[in-house]
């Protein structure tokens, strides 16, 4: 399903598919007693991955956790995971929306390798939007995307080392605070060695309500929790920096400016105290041990798994059938 449901772990509102008997599996385990809290708690950089269900591990993360409430889809919205965000911060641009909606609305896609803007032109026309880029820009009519003659990523980009830190200055401001988009995945490779060109993810998105998409780029910068809605709460995100991620001390400072409504009853965890263990013995995969002969190769011999099920039958190589 293109932009929605891409985030797996997002589940609708309770309720909200009417007289249908929807179900979720956290909501499920939430339920029958087997989580702690309805919280899920990732980092998406795949240098240093993290995932927690269940409770939020603060060792993953510096900073306050910056909730917003995900808003319900009642407006025929392309994606689930909606909420409310201020818009793009850079070093020469203290605000830029690139959306004309009240409130300003984004998502999040894990599977979107850009991120998404009403016109990426915006970012092209805009001089010192990106930081210490070169001053030539090129687009190409071909390719959904902006591609910069730069000096500042090049050498990193071929040795797939991480870019200068300043080599592309935007952030993505969320409730008062800003997150730092990290250069190297905001750098689309490969780059052109010729032409030193090397494409930038901010792409062009199809006129739709949210305006904005946040993918890849955004979400392996920021530690990034997610409260699922449950009877007597909605569904939120939280944000907050990743440990040991390259932030400076003022950045990680930030404090969000307002707080949800429901804050004390939903958003109030506890700490686990020790780690879960298996609830159960692994099941088998199914293989009994059997070796069968490949056909057209008797030679070679294979396992397989569930084959008591397969059904039973005799080539007759004569007439060719079973």
């Amino acid at each position: 399903m293109p932009y929605n449901g891409q985030f797996g772990l997002v589940q609708e509102a309770l309720g909200s598919f009417g007289s249908h008997n929807y179900s979720h599996l956290f909501t499920d385990l939430y339920r029958s007693g087997e989580l702690i809290d309805p919280v899920i708690g990732m980092r998406l950089d795949p240098a240093n991955p993290r995932l927690t269900v269940g409770a939020l591990n603060s060792e993953d993360y510096e900073g306050t956790l910056n909730w917003v409430e995900i808003v319900p889809n009642k407006h025929n919205f392309t994606q689930s995971n909606v909420f409310e965000f201020d818009g793009f911060r850079s070093r020469d641009l203290p605000l830029g929306p690139f959306t004309n909606s009240t409130p300003m609305l984004t998502a999040v896609d894990t599977k979107l390798l850009v991120i998404a803007i009403p016109n990426n032109l915006t970012v092209f026309l805009s001089s010192g939007l990106l930081g210490s880029i070169n001053e030539s820009l090129k687009t190409t009519s071909d390719v959904d995307g902006l591609h910069f003659l730069t000096n500042c990523s090049l050498a990193h980009s071929i040795a797939g080392k991480d870019a200068s830190p300043d080599c592309i200055d935007m952030s993505v401001a969320i409730n008062g605070v800003s997150y730092e988009i990290e250069s190297r995945d905001l750098l689309q490779g490969p780059p052109n060695h010729s032409q030193q060109i090397v494409g930038i993810g901010f792409n062009t998105l199809a006129p739709q309500e949210p305006q904005t998409i946040l993918g890849l780029p955004f979400l392996r910068s920021v530690y990034l929790a997610y409260r699922f809605p449950t009877d007597s709460c909605p569904g939120y995100f939280g944000f907050a920096f990743p440990r040991g991620a390259n932030r400076t001390q003022e950045q990680i400072a930030q404090k969000p400016q307002s707080t949800p409504a429901l804050s004390s009853q939903c958003l109030s965890f506890a700490a686990p105290t020790s780690t879960p263990s298996p609830l159960g013995a692994p099941l088998p995969v199914g293989v009994d041990g059997k070796q069968y002969s490949v056909y057209g190769n008797d030679s070679l011999q294979v396992q397989l798994i569930g084959a008591d099920q397969l059904v039973k039958g005799v080539w007759n190589v004569t007439n060719g059938k079973i």
